[in-house]
Protein backbone atom coordinates (compact mmCIF):
# COMPACT_ATOMS: atom_id res chain seq x y z
CA UNK A 1 0.00 0.00 0.00
CA UNK A 2 2.82 2.35 1.04
CA UNK A 3 5.02 1.80 -2.12
CA UNK A 4 1.76 2.62 -4.51
CA UNK A 5 0.71 6.04 -2.51
CA UNK A 6 4.10 6.60 -2.89
CA UNK A 7 3.96 6.32 -6.85
CA UNK A 8 0.66 7.57 -7.16
CA UNK A 9 1.66 10.94 -5.47
CA UNK A 10 5.19 10.96 -7.40
CA UNK A 11 3.06 10.69 -10.56
CA UNK A 12 0.53 13.23 -9.90
CA UNK A 13 2.78 15.87 -8.85
CA UNK A 14 4.59 15.07 -12.16
CA UNK A 15 1.88 15.55 -14.16
CA UNK A 16 0.76 18.65 -12.39
CA UNK A 17 4.48 19.99 -12.60
CA UNK A 18 3.87 19.57 -16.82
CA UNK A 19 0.32 21.27 -17.00
CA UNK A 20 2.21 24.03 -15.03
CA UNK A 21 4.85 24.21 -17.27
CA UNK A 22 2.16 23.82 -20.42
CA UNK A 23 0.24 26.33 -19.17
CA UNK A 24 2.73 28.84 -18.63
CA UNK A 25 2.94 29.07 -22.34
CA UNK A 26 -0.95 29.16 -22.87
CA UNK A 27 -1.55 25.58 -24.02
CA UNK A 28 -3.22 22.88 -22.29
CA UNK A 29 -3.62 19.75 -23.43
CA UNK A 30 -4.86 16.94 -21.31
CA UNK A 31 -3.07 13.09 -21.79
CA UNK A 32 -4.31 10.35 -20.39
CA UNK A 33 -0.84 9.19 -20.33
CA UNK A 34 2.29 10.17 -18.16
CA UNK A 35 5.04 11.28 -20.55
CA UNK A 36 8.18 11.73 -18.04
CA UNK A 37 10.90 13.57 -19.33
CA UNK A 38 14.67 12.29 -18.67
CA UNK A 39 15.01 14.59 -15.68
CA UNK A 40 11.69 13.27 -14.51
CA UNK A 41 12.59 10.05 -15.00
CA UNK A 42 15.48 10.02 -13.00
CA UNK A 43 13.67 12.15 -9.86
CA UNK A 44 11.44 8.27 -9.96
CA UNK A 45 14.13 6.22 -10.24
CA UNK A 46 15.56 8.06 -6.77
CA UNK A 47 12.68 7.75 -4.90
CA UNK A 48 12.53 3.97 -5.78
CA UNK A 49 15.59 3.71 -4.84
CA UNK A 50 15.65 5.30 -1.21
CA UNK A 51 12.09 3.48 -0.61
CA UNK A 52 13.46 0.04 -1.53
CA UNK A 53 16.71 1.07 0.82
CA UNK A 54 14.71 1.97 3.59
CA UNK A 55 12.73 -1.09 3.08
CA UNK A 56 15.50 -3.65 3.01
CA UNK A 57 17.14 -1.83 6.17
CA UNK A 58 13.83 -1.81 8.18
CA UNK A 59 14.04 -6.06 7.11
CA UNK A 60 18.09 -6.61 7.83
CA UNK A 61 17.81 -4.61 11.28
CA UNK A 62 16.73 -4.59 14.99
CA UNK A 63 13.34 -2.88 13.48
CA UNK A 64 12.57 -6.49 12.25
CA UNK A 65 11.13 -8.61 14.70
CA UNK A 66 12.41 -12.11 13.39
CA UNK A 67 16.01 -10.62 13.02
CA UNK A 68 15.88 -8.68 15.88
CA UNK A 69 15.58 -12.26 18.07
CA UNK A 70 17.99 -14.27 16.13
CA UNK A 71 20.50 -11.28 16.80
CA UNK A 72 20.30 -11.28 20.57
CA UNK A 73 23.46 -12.79 21.02
CA UNK A 74 25.33 -10.84 18.79
CA UNK A 75 23.93 -7.53 20.24
CA UNK A 76 24.89 -8.53 23.78
CA UNK A 77 22.36 -6.40 25.94
CA UNK A 78 20.00 -5.56 23.32
CA UNK A 79 16.41 -6.73 24.30
CA UNK A 80 14.32 -5.87 21.08
CA UNK A 81 13.73 -9.64 21.11
CA UNK A 82 10.66 -9.58 22.85
CA UNK A 83 7.97 -10.18 21.13
CA UNK A 84 4.92 -11.05 23.08
CA UNK A 85 1.45 -11.12 22.23
CA UNK A 86 -1.86 -12.82 22.83
CA UNK A 87 -1.04 -14.56 26.25
CA UNK A 88 -3.53 -13.45 28.69
CA UNK A 89 -1.97 -12.63 32.55
CA UNK A 90 -2.38 -15.76 34.77
CA UNK A 91 -5.02 -17.10 36.73
CA UNK A 92 -5.88 -19.38 39.39
CA UNK A 93 -8.53 -21.93 39.14
CA UNK A 94 -9.65 -25.54 41.01
CA UNK A 95 -7.19 -27.29 38.66
CA UNK A 96 -4.71 -24.69 39.48
CA UNK A 97 -2.47 -21.87 37.63
CA UNK A 98 -3.25 -21.34 33.81
CA UNK A 99 -3.22 -18.82 31.37
CA UNK A 100 -6.05 -17.89 28.34
CA UNK A 101 -4.09 -17.92 25.23
CA UNK A 102 -6.15 -15.94 22.14
CA UNK A 103 -6.21 -17.93 18.84
CA UNK A 104 -3.34 -16.15 17.79
CA UNK A 105 -0.50 -16.32 20.79
CA UNK A 106 3.39 -15.87 20.69
CA UNK A 107 6.13 -15.68 23.60
CA UNK A 108 9.22 -15.21 24.01
CA UNK A 109 11.08 -18.14 25.70
CA UNK A 110 14.80 -19.02 26.87
CA UNK A 111 15.83 -22.19 25.76
CA UNK A 112 16.44 -24.59 28.51
CA UNK A 113 16.07 -27.72 26.40
CA UNK A 114 16.11 -29.53 23.34
CA UNK A 115 11.97 -30.43 24.13
CA UNK A 116 8.87 -28.41 25.19
CA UNK A 117 5.72 -29.79 25.93
CA UNK A 118 3.57 -27.45 26.20
CA UNK A 119 -0.24 -28.15 28.31
CA UNK A 120 -3.25 -26.81 26.34
CA UNK A 121 -6.92 -27.67 27.11
CA UNK A 122 -9.95 -26.86 25.10
CA UNK A 123 -12.00 -24.85 27.55
CA UNK A 124 -14.97 -24.09 25.52
CA UNK A 125 -18.30 -23.62 27.51
CA UNK A 126 -19.79 -25.81 25.07
CA UNK A 127 -18.46 -29.59 23.22
CA UNK A 128 -18.01 -28.31 19.94
CA UNK A 129 -18.52 -30.33 16.82
CA UNK A 130 -15.28 -30.13 15.81
CA UNK A 131 -11.81 -31.08 18.13
CA UNK A 132 -9.64 -27.89 18.45
CA UNK A 133 -6.43 -27.98 16.59
CA UNK A 134 -3.38 -25.84 17.37
CA UNK A 135 -0.37 -25.32 14.76
CA UNK A 136 3.74 -24.54 16.88
CA UNK A 137 5.37 -22.63 15.54
CA UNK A 138 9.31 -21.56 16.87
CA UNK A 139 10.84 -18.74 15.18
CA UNK A 140 8.24 -18.70 12.42
CA UNK A 141 8.76 -22.57 11.84
CA UNK A 142 5.94 -24.98 11.94
CA UNK A 143 7.29 -27.67 14.27
CA UNK A 144 4.12 -29.47 15.72
CA UNK A 145 0.30 -29.90 15.09
CA UNK A 146 -2.34 -31.57 17.04
CA UNK A 147 -5.84 -31.73 17.57
CA UNK A 148 -7.06 -31.76 20.93
CA UNK A 149 -9.51 -33.51 22.87
CA UNK A 150 -12.03 -31.27 24.41
CA UNK A 151 -12.05 -30.46 27.89
CA UNK A 152 -9.38 -32.18 28.77
CA UNK A 153 -5.80 -31.23 29.48
CA UNK A 154 -3.40 -32.63 27.14
CA UNK A 155 0.45 -32.51 26.55
CA UNK A 156 2.12 -30.83 23.14
CA UNK A 157 5.88 -32.06 23.18
CA UNK A 158 7.43 -29.77 20.60
CA UNK A 159 10.95 -30.79 19.21
CA UNK A 160 13.14 -27.67 19.65
CA UNK A 161 15.47 -27.34 15.93
CA UNK A 162 19.17 -27.34 16.38
CA UNK A 163 19.36 -24.01 14.75
CA UNK A 164 17.31 -22.20 17.63
CA UNK A 165 19.28 -19.97 19.88
CA UNK A 166 19.35 -19.22 23.32
CA UNK A 167 16.32 -17.11 23.20
CA UNK A 168 13.00 -17.89 20.67
CA UNK A 169 9.41 -17.41 19.68
CA UNK A 170 6.84 -19.90 20.39
CA UNK A 171 3.85 -18.91 18.55
CA UNK A 172 0.55 -21.10 18.82
CA UNK A 173 -2.43 -20.60 16.32
CA UNK A 174 -5.55 -22.31 16.99
CA UNK A 175 -8.19 -22.75 14.31
CA UNK A 176 -11.18 -21.09 16.31
CA UNK A 177 -11.63 -18.52 19.14
CA UNK A 178 -14.19 -17.34 21.32
CA UNK A 179 -15.46 -14.55 23.25
CA UNK A 180 -17.21 -14.61 26.69
CA UNK A 181 -18.94 -11.60 25.91
CA UNK A 182 -19.87 -12.51 22.58
CA UNK A 183 -21.86 -15.77 23.72
CA UNK A 184 -23.51 -13.35 26.86
CA UNK A 185 -21.52 -15.35 29.52
CA UNK A 186 -19.99 -11.94 31.04
CA UNK A 187 -18.50 -8.95 30.05
CA UNK A 188 -15.06 -10.30 28.99
CA UNK A 189 -14.99 -9.09 26.08
CA UNK A 190 -11.20 -11.23 25.08
CA UNK A 191 -11.44 -13.80 22.45
CA UNK A 192 -9.47 -16.74 23.91
CA UNK A 193 -8.54 -20.07 21.68
CA UNK A 194 -7.37 -22.27 24.49
CA UNK A 195 -6.28 -22.81 28.32
CA UNK A 196 -2.25 -23.48 28.34
CA UNK A 197 -0.15 -24.02 31.54
CA UNK A 198 3.39 -23.70 32.59
CA UNK A 199 5.71 -24.24 29.35
CA UNK A 200 7.95 -27.31 30.50
CA UNK A 201 11.98 -28.20 29.13
CA UNK A 202 13.15 -31.35 28.83
CA UNK A 203 16.68 -32.42 27.50
CA UNK A 204 16.49 -35.76 25.53
CA UNK A 205 20.24 -37.48 24.32
CA UNK A 206 20.33 -38.01 20.66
Amino acid sequence: VTFWLVIGLMAAYLKIEQIEKKSKVNVLQLDRHIRFSIREKISLSVVLFIFFSVFLFNSLTALSINVSQNLYDIRGNYRGWQNNYGFYSEEISEEGPFRWAAPDASTVLEKKGNRVIIPIKDAYPEEPEKKLAVRVFIDNILVEKASLDYNKWENVEVDIPDMVKEHFTITLVFNRGWSPLGLGINNDSRVLGAKTGDFVFISEKS
